[in-house]
């Protein structure tokens, strides 16, 4: 387990690809803002070989969306290293950008809830400490 920074504060962090697709993704995201503290921070987080700008705007937008709507910031996590073997620490399940998320958010990632939909997302969360919620089995 990885070491968390501030003990009990919690965030919310969740996988892109546990969001449904198009127009459905902001109410997931809505939903799962809602069913956490308030004063929870939020990391939205991608893998994306080969992300071209349009993926990239949508990302940020459905973040802004949801971020105006919940009145709480949604960051971005986005790794875009190409795919094949890991040449980074960023791509689930590999932790690097919960990590980089909760120490500038000062979060503790035991508290935390990992919302995700794959395998990589499970073994991120068992990493980190955090709470697993499956959105493939929901």
């Amino acid at each position: 387990m990885r070491e968390s920074t501030v003990a009990g504060r919690a965030a919310l962090i969740v996988a892109w690809d546990a969001l449904p697709a198009d127009a459905a993704r902001e109410p997931a995201l809505l939903r799962q803002l809602e069913a956490c503290a308030p004063d929870a921070p939020c990391l939205l987080y991608a893998w994306r070989p080969g992300i071209d700008d349009a993926a990239r705007a949508e990302l940020g937008a459905v973040a802004e969306r949801a971020s105006r709507a919940s009145g709480r910031a949604v960051e971005i996590g986005l790794c875009a290293h190409p795919a094949g073997p890991p040449i980074c620490w960023c791509r689930p399940p590999l932790p690097a950008l919960p990590l980089i998320f909760a120490r500038r958010c000062g979060v503790d990632l035991a508290a935390s809830t990992l919302v995700g939909a794959s395998a990589a997302d499970r073994a991120l969360a068992r990493a980190l400490g955090a709470t697993f919620v499956d959105t493939a089995s929901a």
